[in-house]
């Protein structure tokens, strides 16, 4: 199965710590891709996807951080999709102990993430770019 590459440009979002999170997680996407094609299996992937799994929590809990502090009127949807996110990430990482299968992960992480910060990132980065302009 043939997987859409993200590009880093398509989520920057100009928010340092926000945009490194994301770089780091579209890194550990690409060798779980990598990963797929090499056939590397077993424990070396296991850990992988339990380090993204991680990484996604922590980022998540970053942001959210971030989001509490600045009063984002949108919180509670960016928390449901954070939830639902993880939640999801969850199960196919515990599904792939018994199938093995990385490509429903990947394209998973490709679409949903993808998605997610094109949309929540963004908006959240719109946010916080019209309340520094409104300070000045």
């Amino acid at each position: 199965m043939q997987h859409v590459a993200i590009k880093y440009d398509d989520i920057v979002t100009g928010f340092a710590r926000i945009d490194a999170d994301h770089k780091r997680l579209l890194d550990m996407i690409n060798l779980l891709c990598k990963a797929r094609s090499e056939t590397l299996r077993s424990v070396l992937t296991t850990q992988l996807l339990t380090s993204l799994l991680n990484q996604l929590a922590s980022h998540f809990e970053h942001e959210e951080e971030f989001m509490a502090r600045l009063e984002f009127g949108n919180f509670d949807r960016h928390l449901s999709s954070h939830c639902k996110i993880i939640n999801s990430m969850t199960l196919l990482v515990n599904q792939y102990d018994a199938s093995g299968d990385l490509d429903h992960i990947i394209n998973f992480m490709t679409t949903e993430i993808s998605g997610h910060i094109a949309d929540e990132d963004k908006q959240f980065a719109s946010f916080i770019r019209q309340r520094r302009a409104k300070q000045k």
